[in-house]
């Protein structure tokens, strides 16, 4: 191990300050055993970990315990106690932490970089493959994305953490329908929401009712517009919030108090933390690209893609669906890794145009064998005005949102909503 790119003394200080208990593992969030150079300081590290994760604190005595347990030396143990027993001196933890953070990360950089010109040198694989590899690779490096494995204890924590949250109301993306809510629980990090429909069904207008909905309540989303601009995305936004037909608003035909309405809509969606892209996204690591970034500079919770058939895997495969298929997952995939939503609009085939019963199903989503293995939940646009049906008249429509799957909880329900395909809202009956 070169010095340069490990810190010894630091990572001593940090094992001090949490043997002394004048530091936690929950205050050096960024900090993991891992990241400890010097081997037996590493081996202490993960005793420290494993004593805070079982018991909420650290105790020398339960540390020393769990090394002799997992067979290490007694010069660990004596360690463990020197340490413990200290000499007066005392350390900023947090910057210490910071420290071995900085050389870990340098080191993975480097193994990075030998990997890539590896990679280069086999000169195996499409030039495009590579270079995302090489991205997600680097990307890494700054992201740490959480691969390590964790103890039962720590999930049970997780779990019941959640739980508390979710009773009191707190850190749920709600999908802006009361009664969807109920029968989902909302949107947990982690799942893929798929919302099909019929070209000009409103599936992209419900996929922006969500995503409004999830912006307005502070969680960070980004929204990956593969049809359509970020302006005419912006403009369904607005004029939702505001209640104004988005094709009056671009035509500047809107009325005084429509006006006002408008631009105070536009101030407060301004302040919304939603990052749009619309160009140079074609393939399904290029939106990975754009969300290890957003995740990096400031968190994300939901990732949003208008529409997914217009997304490629790749690389080339043998089908349509199978490339589909692959782009959902490593959509789910990257939902898992960064601990984030993914929700997309997805295209409907023209099966049900055939049927005369019109409702969606399963089968109706195009390339539908793959998408449905993935998606964890899968709403189906079921509109009665869009073919003609309920009268067509001006006003909101009553329409119904179909549950058709749900990993997790009942699914096969009819939810009644509101569409107003003038200014793209929707809503509760009761709203």
């Amino acid at each position: 191990m070169r010095e340069r790119l490990c810190a010894p003394e630091a990572e001593r200080a940090v094992l001090r300050e949490l043997l002394q208990g004048r530091a936690n593992p929950s205050q050096l969030e960024s900090l993991r055993p891992e990241d400890f150079a010097v081997p037996v300081y590493r081996r202490v590290a993960e005793a420290v970990w494993w004593c805070w994760t079982a018991h909420g604190r650290v105790d020398p005595v339960g540390v020393a315990d769990r090394l002799r347990r997992g067979g290490a030396g007694e010069r660990y143990v004596e360690l463990v106690m020197d340490l413990a027993a200290g000499n007066g001196e005392t350390y900023n933890a947090e910057l210490c932490a910071r420290v071995v953070v900085r050389y870990s990360q340098l080191r993975a950089l480097e193994r990075a970089g030998k990997r890539i010109a590896g990679m280069a040198a086999a000169a195996e694989g499409e030039v495009d493959d590579l270079v995302a590899h090489a991205q997600q690779l680097v990307l890494g490096v700054a992201g740490r994305p959480g691969i390590s494995p964790v103890t039962l204890g720590e999930a049970i924590r997780e779990v019941l953490d959640r739980v508390r949250r979710r009773r009191d109301g707190r850190e749920r993306m709600s999908y802006g329908l009361r009664s969807l809510d109920r029968l989902t629980g909302g949107i947990e990090p982690g799942q893929f929401v798929m919302v099909l429909g019929r070209p000009s069904m409103g599936k992209t207008s419900l996929l922006a009712h969500i995503v409004r909905n999830v912006v307005s309540s502070g969680f960070r989303c980004l929204t990956v517009l593969l049809e359509s601009t970020m302006q005419d995305f912006a403009m369904k936004i607005v004029c939702a919030e505001a209640g104004v037909d988005p094709r009056r608003a671009w035509d500047g035909d809107l009325a005084e108090d429509e006006l006002d309405r408008f631009e105070a809509a536009a101030e407060m969606v301004s302040l919304w933390p939603c990052l749009l892209v619309d160009r140079g996204v074609h393939r399904v690591s290029d939106v990975a690209l754009h969300a290890r970034a957003a995740a990096r500079e400031g968190g994300l919770d939901l990732i949003a893609v208008d529409y997914i058939q217009l997304l490629g895997a790749g690389r080339r495969m043998d089908s349509r669906a199978r490339e589909v298929g692959e782009v959902a997952r490593e959509l789910k995939k990257l939902a898992v890794d960064l601990g984030a939503a993914v929700l997309v609009a997805s295209q409907m085939n023209r099966a049900s145009e055939e049927r005369e019963d019109k409702r969606p199903t399963l089968a109706d989503a195009r390339e539908s064998g793959e998408l449905e293995q993935v998606a964890d939940v899968v709403l189906g646009i079921y509109r009665p005005g869009y073919y003609g049906q309920n009268g067509g008249g001006a006003g909101p429509e009553r329409c119904w949102l179909r549950l058709l799957k749900q990993r997790s909880g009942p699914a096969g329900r009819d939810i009644e909503v509101l569409f107003d395909p003038v200014t793209g809202r929707w809503a509760d009956p009761d709203d």
